[in-house]
């Protein structure tokens, strides 16, 4: 069949098999080779489009359904880091509950590689910011619902109008839809989306924040959540998913 034919073409093959290997473990979506006398394990972050379908458009619909029904099925065993991501495996494409684990993330460790941080002083004068701030580590995507938190700030600044709000992580194509709201509500001067800051400065914001905000409308895990609760930063986050159970305290979701 084709697929036996591409797997003997493909280059992983041969380095997998001329290494002796026992076992081949991929921690993303998707292995790039499947069907190997080694057997092949793949860890599924999320089946998000079954949820919000809108987020995606065609072409990625597809990519994920094919991509998705190859992982499962001629894997020979699936990891996920959290529970409802096994439900949704068992619930959309019918495999055997023993054919995926639940193994949960090191939440213990520190995520960072750096052990450095930027001070206030540092932080304040590079970008430009006032003590009193929400933080939000995320990247631009629809389902991260940045527009929620924003309109959110502007009922918050009617009462408190010195607050405002810090955004980290990569910008998307959707980041122009964000600013238009940000400028359409009069925010800019209040909002600093700052894209993708190092380590040493991530660590500082957290350190320096008032409040780490997540309204995601669907995760995984939050690694956000995990990092403001290592370094004892008041947090509150939207009840999806893993967060709830994360969090143990209903008292701070919404």
């Amino acid at each position: 069949s084709l697929f036996h034919i591409s797997n003997k073409i493909n280059p992983y093959t041969k380095v997998l098999l001329e290494n002796d290997l026992s076992v081949f473990h991929v921690p993303v979506q998707y292995s790039p080779v499947y069907g190997l006398s080694v057997p092949v394990i793949v860890t599924m972050h999320d089946l998000q489009e079954y949820h919000y379908p809108e987020f995606f458009n065609f072409r990625e619909k597809i990519h994920r359904k094919i991509n998705n029904q190859i992982a499962i099925f001629y894997s020979d065993h699936i990891t996920v880091s959290f529970k409802h991501v096994k439900e949704d495996i068992l619930k959309f494409f019918k495999v055997n509950n023993e054919k995926v684990s639940v193994c949960p993330p090191p939440f213990s460790e520190s995520w960072f590689l750096s052990k450095d941080e930027n001070t206030w002083d540092t932080l304040s004068v590079k970008f430009g910011l006032k003590k009193k701030y929400l933080l939000y580590p995320a990247a631009t995507w629809k389902h991260k619902n940045h527009l929620s938190l924003i309109r959110v700030l502007k009922k918050l600044r009617e009462q408190e109008d010195d607050v405002e709000l810090v955004c980290t992580g990569n910008k998307t194509e959707y980041f122009n839809e964000i600013q238009s709201v940000v400028d359409e509500l009069d925010l800019s001067k209040a909002i600093h989306f700052l894209g993708i800051v190092s380590e040493a400065d991530l660590i500082g914001l957290y350190k320096n924040s008032s409040l780490v905000v997540i309204p995601t409308l669907y995760e995984a895990g939050s690694g956000p959540l995990y990092e403001a609760m290592r370094y004892s930063i008041p947090v509150v986050c939207s009840n999806v998913t893993s967060l709830p159970e994360t969090m143990g305290n209903n008292e701070f979701l919404f």
